[in-house]
């Protein structure tokens, strides 16, 4: 007779993880986890004791991966700070439009689910986004440095204004078929602050 599967609380975590991103957090019901995970309800329940705390954990998965990834990017990246800045920007547009992924951000469309969700996580996500702004904040730090970015506008103000095209153009890829449209809106900002 055949061992049953040992369980996986990391496999999932990842599973349900999946499952928030596609749905969000108020359309994923208990049944489309359940057919994800392979659980039964009393199984999650048993586990994760809620549909929030599981969501909790899965929303810091999915925030753990991105900044692995992130960090392993900017690793591999050459050039100016500006041209590093567009290399991100190119990243971002090209993981947005990985058909084996769900669309946009998790992180981002929670938070049109704020009124719905524990102010822990409006604060987690919170978080992530200053961590984002201050990768931003660095690579024009670098920029102006190395001369490729001229702006005199202050280095967190101009952070907040790329981490704004960074939040608007994961919004917009979902009208922008292959990214192209991003990738020139972002290049004509940074020539803008060249």
């Amino acid at each position: 007779m055949a061992r049953p599967k040992e369980f996986s609380r990391s496999e999932a975590i990842e599973k349900a993880m999946l499952a928030f991103w596609e749905y969000g957090y108020s359309q994923t019901s208990m049944q489309i986890l359940t057919d994800a995970m392979s659980m039964s309800r009393s199984s999650i329940y048993g586990e994760f004791e809620s549909k929030e705390a599981l969501f909790a954990l899965a929303l810091n998965r999915y925030a753990e991966k991105k900044m692995t990834k992130r960090n392993a990017d900017l690793e591999q990246l050459d050039g100016t700070g500006r041209d590093r800045i567009q290399a991100v920007f190119n990243i971002l547009i090209d993981d947005l439009h990985n058909q084996s992924l769900p669309d946009g951000c998790m992180l981002t469309d929670t938070l049109s689910a704020i009124p719905e969700i524990d102010k822990s996580i409006a604060d987690f996500i919170s978080q992530n986004f200053s961590e984002i702004k201050a990768m931003y904040q660095g690579l024009i730090r670098l920029g102006k440095m190395d001369g490729s970015i001229q702006s005199s506008i202050p280095d967190e103000q101009l952070a907040l204004m790329v981490f704004n095209l960074h939040e608007s153009t994961i919004i917009l890829s979902t009208i922008d078929n292959d990214g192209s449209t991003q990738k020139q809106v972002v290049q004509d900002f940074l020539q803008l602050i060249a």
